[in-house]
Formats: C-alpha cells, sequence, structure tokens
C-alpha cells in the first residue's frame, strides 16, 4: 500500500493551510502591539476573525478528510485509493494539487472519494469581506456525492481558469456521469440520482 504517496499529496496543502494560520496569528499579534492606533485596532479585529474562518474552515476540511477515508475502510477500498494515486492525472491550481483516476477522486486537503459517489460539480464566484475592509472575490467548487453529502472541490482565487476548465474535463472524462455546472435539469437529477440511493 502507498500512504506515503499520499503523504506527499496532503503535504502541499498542509503547508499552504500552516502558512496562513501563521500569518493570521503574525497580524493579531502585530494589531495588539498597534492596539493603541486605530488602523491597529482594526488590523487586531480583522486578523482574529479572519483567524476564526481559518480555524472552522480547517476543522471543515479535517471533517471531510475523515469521513472520506473511514468510508473507504468500510468499504474495503482504502488500499486501492492508495495504490491508485501513484498513475493518477494531476492538474495543478494554485499551488495545490488535484488528483483523479478513473476510480477515485484525490482532493489537496486529503479527502478521497470513490469516483463513481461523484454526482454533481458546479463552479460558483463570491465575493468576501477579509479585515473588515478588503474585498476578495474567490472562487469556488461544490461537489456533491451520490449519497447526498457535499464538500468542496476548490476554494480559492482562480488565477488560472485554463487549470481549473482541465480539472472539470478531467474529472467529466474519468466519470462520464458526472453533471457539470448549475442548471434546474442538473438540480432534478441529482435529486433523483440521491432519491434512487436511499
Amino acid at each position: 500500500m502507498n500512504t506515503q504517496a499520499y503523504e506527499n499529496f496532503v503535504s502541499i496543502f498542509k503547508t499552504k493551510r500552516r502558512k496562513k494560520l501563521l500569518i493570521a496569528v503574525a497580524v493579531v499579534v502585530l494589531g495588539f502591539l498597534l492596539v493603541a492606533t486605530v488602523i491597529g485596532a482594526f488590523a487586531a479585529i480583522g486578523a482574529v476573525i479572519y483567524l476564526m474562518v481559518e480555524l472552522v474552515r480547517g476543522s471543515v476540511y479535517s471533517s471531510h478528510t475523515k469521513k472520506s477515508l473511514k468510508a473507504l475502510h468500510k468499504d474495503g477500498q482504502y488500499e486501492a485509493a492508495m495504490n491508485g494515486l501513484a498513475q493518477a492525472k494531476t492538474c495543478q491550481l494554485d499551488e495545490l494539487t488535484y488528483a483523479w483516476t478513473e476510480d477515485f477522486l484525490y482532493l489537496p486537503y486529503g479527502a478521497i472519494y470513490p469516483m463513481k459517489k461523484v454526482a454533481w460539480i458546479y463552479p460558483y464566484c463570491h465575493t468576501q469581506v477579509h479585515y473588515l475592509v478588503i474585498r476578495i472575490k474567490t472562487s469556488a467548487c461544490k461537489l456533491f456525492l451520490t449519497d447526498g453529502s457535499q464538500s468542496l472541490l476548490y476554494y480559492g482565487k482562480a488565477k488560472d481558469e485554463e487549470a481549473f476548465k482541465r480539472l472539470l474535463v478531467g474529472l467529466k472524462e474519468a466519470n462520464p456521469a458526472l453533471l457539470l455546472g448549475y442548471t434546474q435539469e442538473n438540480q432534478q437529477l441529482y435529486q433523483q440520482l440521491k432519491a434512487g440511493q436511499q
């Protein structure tokens, strides 16, 4: 079983998360040191909010990873998933590597889903407010499984739209039944698929 490849795969994501948390902590400390100034107070408040959001996001990622690995163990697919990573196709997106085979989808934060359970993916954009002032346009991509659960396929700035499209095309090639995009038709098809699983 090739668990080292899996550890290497998720280490990039873990390193990037640690950097984000360290930056947030540094801004909190700096803000509290400069709390006598208005800018320092706003920086501290914004950084505390950002730090809380990142901690919650980290616990969500951890939860999705634990649930997916537990399901693989339960279904007897864990070893196949670990071994499949060596032959996976990959796509680099915002310094993170996404991988897939015809059998599994490997997300950078560690979650692994059987490809046959990946039912619907749709990208969307939204604007967030960070540090009470800064507005950041963020891209996200929701992933829905046949059992009704959902996860985030991607969350970031998606600077490279071509890589993002390659990722979606690659997933559609690996799973032709995959519903791509948010449409009424896809929503209805997903609801029917979900109802058929119960």
